[in-house]
């Protein structure tokens, strides 16, 4: 048994354990990047900013969670402050693709621009090649949702 996520005739299909790896990998890789952009901030001399001060406060959440699985990172989703810096930072993906039901469901082209975004952006930190490797597939399912508007069904 496993997920499938279609969009019209577009497809992709695993195991349910390894879509949880992506998901997971998803959003290890945005709390990375947002780390990656705390650093430059901090280099810059920017540590006063609002900005910093958020971006601190997502990335000390994460350590001090040992953020790594879905039920850890809803829980830290659930503040509204850490969701918003994630949005601001065009990471909002990591919201919808993490918080959707393995057996059904639907993710809206809004989800998917949010996750095709998402995925742009944090592909570099992805940890795993096997993950890696899925990216594409998976990505071109979204891609067409946004394209041509229509909601990938989750099976």
């Amino acid at each position: 048994m496993g997920i499938t996520i279609q969009c019209e005739s577009l497809q992709y299909s695993c195991g349910y354990s390894f879509w949880n790896t992506v998901r997971e990998e998803i959003a290890k890789a945005a709390i990375e990047h947002l780390r990656v952009n705390h650093n430059k901030m901090e280099e810059a001399g920017e540590t006063d900013s609002y900005n910093y001060r958020q971006l601190s406060n997502v990335i000390e959440y994460a350590d001090e969670n040992n953020c790594g699985t879905i039920p850890d990172f809803m829980y830290l989703l659930e503040n509204m402050d850490f969701l918003n810096t994630l949005i601001y930072y065009n990471l909002g993906g990591v919201y919808s693709i993490i918080n959707k039901s393995d057996d059904t469901g639907y993710y809206t082209a809004g989800n998917s621009l949010d996750i095709v975004q998402t995925i742009d952006i944090v592909s570099e930190y992805i940890e795993y090649s096997d993950v890696r490797a899925a990216i594409p597939n998976i990505k071109k399912v979204f891609d067409h949702s946004v394209e041509k508007r229509k909601m990938v069904l989750v099976d």
